[in-house]
């Protein structure tokens, strides 16, 4: 377990992971979960919250954009200022849940 990423269930890269675009090497920041694990399981339901409800959706994809415009030195710095929005949502997402008996479905990957 590196000290940098102290999770057991989960794995983060950051970098360059495609070919270079018009001269831009885009950035990427790549999460792998353990199959199972509850890391796992709350970001399924975080997915498929966002899928079936267009006003959450917007509204996170409304905190990365304003996130994207700012300079950022520490990948965990740019974390941490999404960290409300995703709490809010996610807290939204387990009264769906609860309230609907979703379960998740397979992973993306």
């Amino acid at each position: 377990m590196a000290s940098d990423n102290p999770d057991r269930n989960k794995r983060f890269f950051s970098g360059v992971f495609r070919e270079d675009v018009d001269g831009v090497r885009p950035r990427a920041n790549v999460h792998m979960r353990w199959a199972g694990s509850f890391s796992e399981q709350c970001q399924l339901l975080f997915r498929d919250y966002l899928r079936v409800h267009p006003e959450a959706c917007d509204r996170y994809a409304a905190r990365k954009r304003e996130l994207v415009e700012q300079p950022w030195d520490d990948v965990n710095d740019y974390a941490a200022a999404k960290t409300d929005v995703i709490w809010a949502i996610t807290y939204d997402a387990y009264q769906w849940e609860q309230a609907t008996g979703y379960r998740p479905g397979p992973s993306d990957a």
